[in-house]
């Protein structure tokens, strides 16, 4: 009996230290599990953020950038004066058209408004001709530009390469004495982020282009991001702009000007900015957690 009774008790003592690391490792399996949810949630946080930012900045548009002739004077002291439209897609300035909204060019009988001029305009030059260029009435024109004009940025006229010839047998065949091509808005305006001078829903994709790949919308652009999207005046585009973007965007100055998306790209655009707007709140609670 006492020998039964010891087995016994040992097999309790056994039986009940089974049962403690069971315990252990099943509390140990959980801890794990659980950190592995974590892992996963927050890797689903990060791909969904990455998705939808790279969905929404796929969506190229068209923007439009107006230039002035500034002070495009001949060496007689006659002006050649007019206005252009640059379109565009973003990323490719370089390979955008550019249309005349207005010209006037002296001695001439050829006329912008008659349509009777041939066009062509680069960043780096603009030639007009006279269709047809008949006897003793021709017109040649060419601006060389010394560096390309850009969406943001002014770009003088060659006064050593660029000439005008005009009426035949050289009667009017002159250098030009100044002049400069230059965007009509040279002010950068806060939140214009596709730099068409003005700020719309447009802006919205390439604000978020600039929040997450500053390099990328440089390449872009040709400007820094934090020049048109720091719009909480820090020096720099982080989360905390976004409140002050979406204020610009819903201001009235903007309402004027705003165009708006397909019904499909805006709610895009609204859930990518929804689920940033929430990342940057957690980013910035965390912080503030920690300095406690």
């Amino acid at each position: 009996m006492k020998v039964c009774r010891l087995y016994c008790d040992v097999a309790n003592i056994r039986g009940h230290d089974g049962l403690q690391a069971l315990h252990v490792h099943r509390n140990e399996q959980s801890r794990v599990r659980g950190r592995v949810i974590v892992k996963i949630r927050h890797g689903i946080h990060f791909w969904m953020i990455f998705s939808l930012v790279t969905v929404a900045t796929a969506d190229s548009h068209a923007a439009t950038v107006n230039y002035t002739l500034v002070d495009v004077i001949l060496a007689d002291g006659e002006q050649i004066t007019g206005t252009f439209d640059w379109t565009f897609s973003a990323g490719d300035f370089e390979g955008g058209n550019g249309a005349f909204t207005g010209l006037e060019i002296p001695y001439t009988i050829y006329s912008f408004v008659d349509g009777n001029l041939n066009i062509d305009i680069q960043t780096n030059s603009i030639e007009i001709s006279g269709n047809g260029n008949y006897h003793d009435v021709g017109l040649d024109i060419t601006l060389f530009l010394s560096q390309p004009f850009t969406s943001t940025q002014s770009a003088p006229i060659d006064l050593g390469l660029s000439y005008f010839e005009c009426c035949g047998n050289g009667f009017k065949d002159q250098a030009f004495r100044s002049g400069s091509i230059s965007p009509t808005f040279l002010l950068p305006v806060l939140g214009d982020m596709d730099c068409d001078s003005d700020v719309d829903f447009d802006d919205i994709d390439d604000f978020v282009l600039g929040l997450n790949m500053p390099q990328e919308y440089e390449n872009r652009f040709g400007v820094p991001p934090e020049g048109k999207g720091d719009t909480d005046g820090d020096g720099d585009l982080d989360f905390d702009d976004i409140d002050d973007f979406v204020a610009i965007l819903n201001s009235p100055l903007s309402a004027g000007t705003r165009t708006v998306p397909e019904p499909g790209a805006a709610a895009l655009l609204g859930v990518a900015m929804s689920v940033l707007a929430w990342y940057g709140w957690r980013r910035r609670g965390a912080s503030s957690f920690k300095k406690r």
